[in-house]
C-alpha cells in the first residue's frame, strides 16, 4: 500500500494566502459598488422626499373635504329625524 504525504499547513498557507490576495484584488470594486449604491439610496431618498412633500398637502386636502361631508351628513341626518318625530307627535296628538 503507497502511501502520499500531503503537508496540510503549507496547504492551507498557500490557500490562505491566495485568498486573502483575492479578497484584497476585490476590495477596489466592492468598494466601489458600495459608493454607486450609497448615491442611489441617496438619490432614491430624495426623490421619495419631494414626492411626500407633494403628496403630503394633496393628502390633507382631501382628508378635510371628507371631514366636511361627514359633519354635514351628521347634522343633516339627526335634524331629518327629529322633524319626522315632530311631524309623527303632531300627528298623533291630532288623532288622538
Amino acid at each position: 500500500m503507497a502511501t502520499i504525504i500531503f503537508e496540510t499547513y503549507a496547504y492551507i498557507k498557500k490557500l490562505h494566502a491566495e485568498t486573502f490576495a483575492g479578497i484584497i484584488n476585490e476590495q477596489p470594486a466592492a468598494k466601489k459598488d458600495l459608493a454607486e449604491l450609497e448615491a442611489a439610496l441617496k438619490r432614491d431618498i430624495a426623490a421619495l422626499q419631494a414626492c411626500l412633500k407633494r403628496d403630503i398637502p394633496e393628502l390633507e386636502q382631501s382628508m378635510d373635504m371628507r371631514f366636511k361631508e361627514v359633519e354635514y351628513k351628521l347634522t343633516i341626518r339627526p335634524g331629518a329625524m327629529m322633524a319626522a318625530s315632530v311631524a309623527m307627535v303632531a300627528a298623533l296628538v291630532k288623532l288622538l
